[in-house]
């Protein structure tokens, strides 16, 4: 199981995030009420999915069982990875709280010299190391940044969600997009939003826009790929 997470992980740098999606729906452990600590890599690997498909609650709650076990054991490598996803996704969520994390994990970093731990984060923790101003040892953040730096060259896509902030879906598209998927028409739509016609018709050319399809039939296999609907819809 570890190597099929090692796998998925591969698939998410690379950019086949059909494989990885495809993981997480038949392999990854998906049960946070009932940690297994045998399973910390694909738990962290879960959340990274979670994080990729723009879903920051869903990684939140994949990673908090894990941290009482994480702090009682004393496990540094963990630990380390846990604060910076954890950062990650509360950052996705504007959440000021992701600068504590990510000091909690620059700092354990740091005093054990350990580079890729963070590193292999890349493009997905270069923005918030911009943006926290961190003060700690200079010498071991330089080698840091240049270490993220690369690994965002090599893969820049890596953990960055499938529909850009700007092509987000608001309250609204999200609404008519269930009933899309409900297969329910324009006229029906209009009638259950107490909205008019046109401002439907409207409405569902941006959202076929955004999920980048023709017709409405292809909007539910976009929506479920990008988990804006449930599977059984």
């Amino acid at each position: 199981p570890n190597m099929d997470a090692m796998l998925c992980r591969i698939d998410m740098h690379t950019g086949d995030l059909d494989a990885a999606d495809a993981w997480y729906r038949e392999k990854a452990p998906c049960e946070p009420t009932h940690l297994n600590v045998m399973r910390r890599y694909q738990y962290l690997t879960q959340a990274m999915v979670e994080i990729m498909q723009n879903r920051p609650d869903a990684a939140l709650l994949t990673l908090s069982p894990m941290e009482p076990y994480i702090q009682n054991c004393a496990r540094i490598i963990d630990g380390i990875h846990l604060n910076v996803l954890t950062a990650i996704a509360l950052r996705r969520k504007k959440d000021e709280r992701w600068r504590e994390r990510l000091t909690a994990a620059l700092g354990a970093a740091a005093e054990y010299r350990f580079i890729r731990t963070v590193s292999v984060y890349g493009t997905a923790v270069l923005p918030l190391l911009g943006a926290l101003e961190w003060d700690g040892d200079k010498k071991w953040y330089k080698q840091l940044m240049a270490a993220v730096r690369m690994q965002a060259a090599f893969y820049p896509h890596f953990l960055e969600p499938r529909l850009a902030p700007g092509e987000e879906l608001t309250p609204t598209e999200l609404q008519i997009l269930h009933l899309i998927c409900a297969d329910k028409s324009n006229a029906e739509i209009a009638q259950i939003m107490d909205v008019k016609l046109p401002t439907v018709k409207t409405h569902v050319s941006h959202i076929l826009d955004k999920l980048d399809v023709k017709r409405r039939a292809e909007a539910r296999t976009a929506a479920k790929k990008l988990w804006l609907i449930p599977d059984d819809l």
